[in-house]
């Protein structure tokens, strides 16, 4: 038998933020416990609003499966006699697991000779099951932070649980929870159902009782009806909403029952910059902006309300007065920071620290000039001037009053940009300014001008170098300066370069202008620091961050679609070059199409699986060859090697496989008839250090012992 299974925690309203972590915490645990306690189910899901947390499983098997288990017991010598008849102990131990002596036997182990039993053990009932899991389940909820209230027992939660409501299809699940008891009972929406419980007869009534309650359960309906209301609003209003997702699913977190209602606020307050206007309403009150019929703003914000329509006027008013003094506060600010040209606030980021023992956003500054017009110079020359000032301006609106008074530090880059063209820098330095924390997302564009790409990759590559260095290294989930998405960024920006620039290079350049930072080397921990004077150890940091931008270049591969052996078969030993790397990646998925490949293939591989043998490579004496095979193959690979070369510089890398491939015979009769691990020292060594020039030349296109057997 199966039955279906709700389980609602009922709370003071949780913050927004809470309730998706606890949603997936409440999953994950759920789908853990029925597999260890052997429990069959179709289907688990969750779902919540500010006031519960609701945990569904369909068609939960009944009781939990029977199990024969087998069961060690003494060694046989001590179980039996000489006689082979059961001693006292053999008796003891089947009593102790419910058999009789007859079902005893004895098996060898690597101990010795046992004694084993086979026991079986019946499965308890999931009602029983679940009344223990789901009050334990319950106090093992982990939010960011929890509270105790009444008389302050030991159960710790977000916000008070009101009550807890257990069904197994009809069956309600009885257990108690510090004060509160379970019970077949649900509450509806705070204002628009009455305070009342509404009694729930089963599992499968649960979701009507709460449409009855005015309560949509489900988030993805509250967001939709959500999304029909600010479009049906501003429709009735002529205007056009600003589309905001996030947003959208942050107030879907707020309410129960969502509506809409329109509101307006002092059109003198349009004259700020459009970014203030929209941040204000979203950040400050989570309130949507609406554009007029000729594409600005309008003095209209829209407000996600709880269903209730009573007082809506006092809700646009309290709404109004709190975006008056936003609004207020920003126009001060603006108006101050626009009392001094951009460029003075660069004296003002001496006095900011970036990261500790890492200097000041001012020195950060004078790294990414530095480093964007080295940049510049592999990748983008026409931008070097615009880039260089974007990047030295770049950090200064961190100072201003606007994004420095962290009211709106969301608009960092953006208010340096307006600062930009008001203090009457080039629209290119300006939009550089506006671009250079792109892509700030996965999925975000990267930057659309040239002198923006450079800054760009000059911010996150001086990111990654300047945390790396100071210890600052992601591990498991943990990534507070989200250094991978960083890392993600700095690959998609080199990918949409007209040339290629070496990782490796770029790297050790920042690395160096690091290391050229004066600092008080009183202050600084000598082992944290060793790369400052240690070259060796320098040498190892760069080893890290390559590693650390390989699996970020391994993701955006496997991401645009090439499978795993062939990205492993690609990055295996040349990983420097993303724009290099990502056209090998593309030629491989078209030469593994080839009639003449797998063969080609399984020679390259032969080549280069001998090489795990080789030592020191030396170079090639031509007078160690011997007759036959082994000087066929030198002379055509010397041949080859020329064009193939050629070919992968070129980008051509079908070209290349074409040459190598006619390699193939010769390959095949080399290992035929030449002994590579020949016993004469020089002579394997020289064999093996022209199997390791055949296996460089292949290793341009691909390492091919990566690649799956198909």
């Amino acid at each position: 038998m199966h039955q279906d299974l709700v389980y609602e925690i009922g709370v003071e309203e949780l913050p927004a933020s809470y309730i998706e972590p606890a949603l997936r915490q409440l999953a994950r645990d759920a789908e853990a416990f029925f597999k260890t306690s052997r429990l069959a189910y179709d289907s688990v899901s969750v779902a919540g609003t500010p006031r519960r947390l609701v945990l569904k499983a369909g068609r939960l098997q009944e009781r939990k499966a029977d199990i024969d288990e087998e069961v060690m017991g003494p060694s046989a010598k001590a179980a039996f006699g000489a006689d082979g008849k059961p001693t006292l102990v053999a008796a003891g131990f089947a009593k102790s697991r419910g058999v009789e002596l007859s079902d005893l036997s004895v098996k060898t182990t690597p101990k010795g000779d046992y004694v084993f039993a086979r026991v079986r053990k019946p499965g308890r009932h999931t009602m029983d099951l679940l009344a223990e899991w789901l009050p334990q389940e319950t106090r093992a909820l982990s939010f960011p932070k929890s509270m105790r209230w009444g008389q302050g027992g030991p159960l710790r939660f977000a916000r008070p649980i009101q009550w807890l409501l257990a069904l197994y299809g009809k069956q309600p699940v009885r257990f108690s929870l510090e004060h509160l008891a379970s019970a077949p009972q649900t509450y509806g929406h705070r204002f628009l159902a009455k305070a009342q419980p509404i009694p729930v007869k089963s599992a499968a009534d649960f979701d009507a009782a709460l449409k009855k309650g005015s309560v949509m359960l489900s988030q993805v309906e509250r967001e939709e009806a959500i999304r029909q209301a600010l479009e049906a609003a501003c429709a009735k209003a002529g205007l056009a909403l600003v589309a905001d997702d996030e947003l959208v699913s942050i107030c879907a977190n707020l309410v129960e029952w969502p509506g809409v209602v329109l509101g307006q606020f002092d059109p003198r307050y349009l004259a700020l910059p459009e970014a203030i206007i929209i941040t204000a309403l979203r950040e400050h009150q989570r309130i949507f902006s609406a554009r007029g019929a000729d594409g600005r703003l309008a003095a209209s914000f829209l407000v996600v309300t709880n269903g209730t329509r009573k007082n809506l006027a006092g809700v646009l008013e309290g709404n109004s007065q709190v975006l008056k003094a936003r609004l207020e506060d920003a126009k001060f600010f603006v108006e101050e920071d626009q009392k001094r040209p951009l460029e003075s606030y660069l004296e003002d980021l001496k006095t900011v620290t970036w990261l500790e023992g890492m200097g000041s956003v001012h020195d950060k500054s004078e790294r990414l000039r530095r480093l964007a017009e080295w940049l510049c110079i592999h990748l983008q020359p026409e931008a070097k001037a615009d880039a260089a000032r974007a990047a030295s301006l770049a950090k200064c609106d961190l100072v201003t009053h606007v994004v420095g008074e962290k009211e709106y530090t969301a608009l960092q880059g953006a208010m340096g940009s307006l600062y930009a063209r008001v203090s009457g820098e080039a629209e290119a330095v300006a939009l550089a300014i506006a671009e250079q924390y792109r892509p700030s997302f996965s999925g975000d564009a990267i930057p659309a001008s040239p002198a923006g790409q450079m800054v760009a990759l000059a911010d996150k590559l001086d990111n990654l170098v300047g945390c790396f260095a100071a210890g600052l290294i992601p591990s498991g989930s943990q990534d507070p300066y989200a250094l991978r998405r960083q890392a993600a960024g700095v690959v998609a920006i080199l990918a949409a370069q007209a040339a290629d620039l070496s990782l490796r290079e770029a790297l050790e350049f920042t690395l160096n202008l690091h290391r050229a930072l004066p600092r008080e080397s009183a202050k600084l921990d000598p082992a944290a620091f060793a790369w400052l004077s240690d070259p060796a150890q320098a040498q190892a940091l760069l080893a890290k961050l390559q590693d650390f931008l390989k699996a970020r270049l391994e993701a955006a591969l496997v991401e645009a679609g090439h499978s795993q052996d062939r990205v492993a078969a690609v990055l295996s030993r040349r990983h420097d070059q993303v724009r290099e790397a990502m056209a090998r990646a593309m030629a491989l998925d078209q030469l593994v199409l080839r009639d003449d490949f797998d063969m080609a293939a399984q020679a390259f591989s032969r080549v280069t699986n001998i090489l795990a043998k080789a030592g020191e490579v030396v170079a090639v004496d031509a007078g160690l060859l011997a007759d036959g095979p082994e000087k066929l193959l030198h002379e055509r690979f010397l041949a080859v090697r020329p064009n193939a070369e050629r070919a992968c510089q070129q980008g051509r890398f079908d070209l290349a496989f074409d040459e190598l491939a006619g390699l193939r015979s010769a390959i095949d009769a080399y290992f035929a008839e030449v002994m590579v691990m020949a016993e004469d020292p020089r002579t394997r060594a020289n064999r093996l250090s022209f199997l390791a020039q055949v296996a460089g030349t292949i290793g341009l296109i691909a390492d091919f012992t990566k690649l799956a057997k198909r």
